[in-house]
């Protein structure tokens, strides 16, 4: 799943449109800019954002290509409120991203690793997976991984090996955040990806997109 941002999509619309082609890759709502704290402005604003980032990103479509209707969202610092999620509804947008298991959770889903429903908003909140650091929880990023604990590439591989074969263990899905700016740039942390990638897929992993996760959390729900 890609989280597209404003600042990237004008600019960058056509390649998007190619990416988004294809039926295992999804398209769904980051940020208007990086760093955006979106859960410090009114809801007004805030309904003004989103609405502007769904409609660039159905924009990411030529004629007789793949229809897209984004159904996704990620907020930028992970900053958001109530009133986010009520736009979020009322936009159509079927899931949120923006919650890391253990840390930050909607109340009385601390322990949740598989994306639940958010009540009264009809919307379901995907966690992030978390991770034990030094005693610490901290979330699956690899922003966070080298911004804020200095891990080198091959630390943060061992880490990714380590958390994929304990969700493995406990059937609970790994959902991890991989940064453009940083794994695409950062040539460490660009051959730690394609690492994990092919010890995932020699692990028979299978890969899917956030709101194919969704669909499958669902599904367990009413099982």
């Amino acid at each position: 799943t890609y989280y597209l941002s404003g600042e990237s999509i004008p600019v960058e619309r056509l390649y998007l449109t190619y990416l988004g082609e294809s039926p295992r890759r999804e398209l769904a709502i980051g940020s208007m800019k990086i760093d955006e704290k979106l859960g410090s402005m009114p809801g007004s604003k805030q309904k003004e954002q989103l609405e502007k980032m769904k409609s660039y990103v159905k924009a990411c479509h030529v004629c007789g290509g793949k229809t897209i209707d984004p159904k996704g969202f990620k907020p930028q610092s992970l900053s958001q409120n109530n009133a986010t999620y009520k736009v979020l509804g009322d936009i159509g947008i079927v899931y949120d991203a923006g919650f890391i298991a253990g840390l930050l959770y909607y109340p009385g889903h601390k322990n949740d690793t598989w994306p639940y429903l958010i009540e009264p908003y009809s919307i379901y909140a995907v966690p992030i997976s978390s991770y034990n650091f030094s005693g610490e929880l901290a979330f699956l990023s690899d922003r966070y991984a080298k911004e804020k604990r200095d891990l080198s590439g091959s630390q943060w591989y061992n880490l990714l090996i380590g958390k994929f074969n304990e969700s493995s263990e406990n059937e609970e899905p790994l959902v991890v955040v991989f940064d453009n700016l940083l794994s695409g740039v950062d040539m460490e942390y660009f051959e730690a990806y394609k690492r994990f990638i092919d010890y995932a897929t020699l692990q028979n992993a299978t890969f899917v997109t956030t709101m194919e996760l969704v669909n499958i959390s669902s599904k367990r729900e009413k099982a």
